[in-house]
């Protein structure tokens, strides 16, 4: 009989266990079931402390209690926690716009609050990203540009301007460059898509020499340059060996087309008295521009390269009546060297007078004594 009864108590006990440890599927009237099965007095729901263990009790909430602040995403807090520096509601509402900040936050320029180890981390926590700028020093696991900015330490030398205000400062002296980025003669780094682009982006050149296709939008030289398409028969050297200017059908509004050759030349080189086109077309003009002579046979030419023994007017006009000219500038050039001659000999003959007269009265006052 008392065998019977053991084994009704040890049922009963193995019963009572396996309800313990079952969540129950319903809670009272007065409670609130949590996401995870347990249930809460109803009071607590919404009160801005984390009675369920999944803080399930404090998401979703449509309005908070007086001693409560409501979250962007519905989530209930303490007043205490608003604009303390930290993301109590999970999506950062709490800490927009604050009026002031607590003493352990620090306020952004937006009036965001953010904890004061937030500051200069390379981090951007401020949703305008003011705590990493004007920074004295940066975090160990940052890296401070030249605009007092802080960036983190992988950013560096990885081809992007990261620092911003056209500051470049994270991508100059780099040693290595990140994988994917190219380093210039200059040891900045860019990104691998602005090589031959047609643009100076190393800032010198360096990234547009050497090039054996150049991107869309860019053109060729013959010295395996890329420029710019739109530079092309601009009437500038923008290749460096001219190839850029040849061979133009047309030319851009700014330039001019010469006679032959099909090569275009920068408008304020027509008529300045030197040859920019092949065939000196450019210079044939019916008026020269101001300080320029002109040959005999209408083309202007260089005051400076009159009379220098080269043929430069096809007429060889400016080599004509040169024996004046010549004559008056060797005598002035003469005259000038035997002049300085004169005053150098002048000057050593005076210091030598006057150190033979200091000798002289030395010697007398050593003979007095």
């Amino acid at each position: 009989m008392l065998g019977i009864y053991s084994k009704r108590l040890a049922l009963w006990c193995l019963v009572l266990i396996h309800t313990g440890s079952t969540k129950l599927t319903t809670c009272s009237t007065y409670t609130w079931r949590c996401k995870d099965g347990d249930c809460i007095p109803l009071s607590d729901r919404c009160d801005g402390f984390k009675d369920c263990k999944d803080h399930s009790d404090e998401a979703g909430c449509v309005s908070c209690s007086s001693s409560t602040f409501r979250c962007a995403n519905g989530r209930c807090i303490l007043n205490k926690y608003r604009c303390d520096g930290g993301s109590n509601c999970g999506d950062q509402s709490d800490e927009v716009n604050c009026t002031k900040c607590s003493e352990l936050a620090w306020t952004c320029r937006s009036g965001q609050c953010i904890g004061t180890n937030w500051r200069c981390n390379g981090y951007i926590d401020c949703l305008d990203g003011s705590d990493e700028e004007y920074c004295s020093s940066c975090k160990p696991a940052a890296w401070l540009c030249n605009n007092g900015k802080c960036i983190k330490h992988q950013y560096r030398c990885n081809g992007d301007n990261d620092c911003g205000d056209k500051d470049e400062s994270d991508e100059i002296n780099c040693n290595d460059c990140q994988p994917g980025v190219w380093r210039c003669m200059t040891k900045k780094c860019i990104n691998n898509d602005d090589r031959c682009n047609g643009d100076d982006d190393c800032g010198d050149d360096s990234d547009e020499q050497n090039c054996t296709v150049c991107q869309a939008g860019s053109w060729q030289c013959d010295n395996r340059k890329c420029i710019k398409s739109r530079h092309k028969c601009d009437g500038d050297d923008d290749c460096g060996d001219e190839s850029d200017e040849r061979y133009c059908e047309t030319c851009k509004s700014t330039s001019w087309l010469c006679n032959t050759g099909l090569r275009c030349i920068n408008h304020n080189k027509k008529c300045d008295g030197y040859k920019d086109c092949p065939d000196n077309s450019d210079e044939n003009c019916t008026v020269c521009n101001a300080g320029v002579d002109r040959c005999e046979d209408g083309t202007c030419l260089s005051r400076n390269l009159r009379c220098n023994g080269v043929k430069d007017c096809l007429d060889n006009s400016d080599e004509v009546n040169c024996d004046d000219t010549n004559h008056i500038q060797y005598f002035l050039g003469a005259a000038g060297l035997l002049l300085l001659l004169v005053i150098i000999v002048t000057l050593g003959i005076l210091c030598r007078n006057r150190r033979k007269g200091e000798l002289l009265v030395l010697v007398s006052k050593k003979q007095q004594h």
